[in-house]
């Protein structure tokens, strides 16, 4: 089947394809049909640039207004519903987009091979071990840390004394007697002939000259 005939030769129309004349459609945009597919476009539809449309393996139908935006990719069978948006650079692999809904830009719609939250027995997480809660170190006891105070229980340390020092003896000045004298007057008076007696003799000591 030979595609139809469209004003606009700035896009590109391949199978069986139906746009409304209301319907803008921007440069670069291209709407193809599978040999078993079919597309719809209605009135008021907007499609922006660059835009692919697939059919694969059935009807793929835009309703009235909505809004497709530029680089988006819709491949499959579906429908988006009345006043619809699709934001721009999107994926929509066979589309349910009901009325009035809008689709984020850059999103990704219809794979079911990538939906969010499923996971796989083998990539299911192992729980993680419970811990036990570690004991603290004792902290290193070091030079110029301070003695923890006393608690009440604690009994006081005996005080440490000092071994009491002997006494010195003072030496005091020496005293000399009368044999030292003698010896003395001896040394300087050599011509001194009598010795100097003790007070206590009775006798007078001899008269020096």
């Amino acid at each position: 089947m030979s595609p139809p005939h469209h004003p606009d030769p700035s896009y590109y129309v391949s199978g069986d394809v139906t746009v409304d004349p209301s319907a803008a459609i921007a440069p670069g945009v291209v709407l193809r049909a599978d040999p078993d597919s079919q597309i719809a476009i209605a009135a008021g539809v907007c499609i922006g640039m660059g835009t692919i449309l697939h059919a694969h393996h059935g009807i793929l139908e835009v309703e009235k207004g909505a809004c497709i935006g530029a680089g988006v990719l819709v491949v499959g069978t579906g429908k988006i519903g009345v006043n619809a948006c699709i934001g721009s650079d999107s994926t929509a692999i066979d589309p349910a987009v009901e009325a009035q809904y809008v689709v984020a830009s850059g999103s990704l719609i219809g794979d079911r091979s990538r939906r969010v939250g499923a996971s796989s027995p083998d990539m299911a997480a192992e729980p993680e071990p419970a811990t036990e809660n570690p004991e603290p170190e004792p902290e290193p006891v070091t030079e110029n840390s301070e003695p923890e105070p006393a608690t009440e229980n604690s009994e006081p340390e005996p005080a440490r004394t000092q071994p009491a020092s002997e006494p010195q003896t003072r030496m005091g000045p020496q005293v000399y007697g009368h044999t030292q004298i003698n010896e003395l007057l001896k040394t300087l008076l050599p011509h001194r002939r009598n010795p100097i007696t003790p007070p206590n003799s009775g006798s007078p000591p001899s008269g020096l000259s």
